[in-house]
């Protein structure tokens, strides 16, 4: 895989379905998980994304949607600089805090239980009114409410 000039690492997955990174600067090689190995590859498709000016897809109710288009933050190029290129200036710390963000998120979901991961899917992330999910479930709607208030604690502990 051919990835941009800001990556100092190459990826690769041998016949076996093992992950690897090789750092160019030193030539050293080393196997990574496969959750390291799919966090590295999204920075790296995100960034080649970035860099080629193609917009950025997420999941929004259920649908594959743009995010974000990519765009270049600065308003200039100094004075003497103009070979530089338009790459220079584009933000890449929003994709670390997502990354970042993804992280914690399924830190905290493996805290929950099958019933409450069901309701935060449904629920919180997909927009289903608790009402909807009570009758859909055969449930009380204060079950669902139970269900969420559980959620809530578990997040207040776990984010502060």
């Amino acid at each position: 895989m051919k990835t941009p000039k800001e990556f100092d690492y190459d990826l690769w997955k041998d016949e076996t379905g093992r992950g690897f990174i090789r750092v160019k600067r030193t030539g050293e090689v080393c196997e990574v998980n496969d959750d390291t190995f799919r966090v590295l590859r999204n920075e790296a498709m995100a960034i080649y994304r970035n860099n080629k000016g193609v917009p950025v897809y997420g999941v929004e109710n259920g649908k594959s949607v743009v995010v974000r288009y990519t765009t270049n933050l600065a308003l200039y190029i100094e004075e003497g600089n103009e070979d530089i290129g338009a790459d220079w200036n584009i933000d890449k710390t929003d994709l670390e805090n997502e990354i970042l963000t993804k992280l914690l998120i399924e830190d905290f979901c493996e805290l929950l239980t099958d019933k409450q991961l069901d309701v935060l899917e449904q629920c919180l992330k997909k927009g289903m009114l608790p009402a909807e999910y009570a009758k859909e479930k055969g449930i009380s709607k204060r079950a669902v409410g139970y269900t969420i208030e559980g959620i809530e604690k578990k997040a207040k502990k776990f984010f502060d």
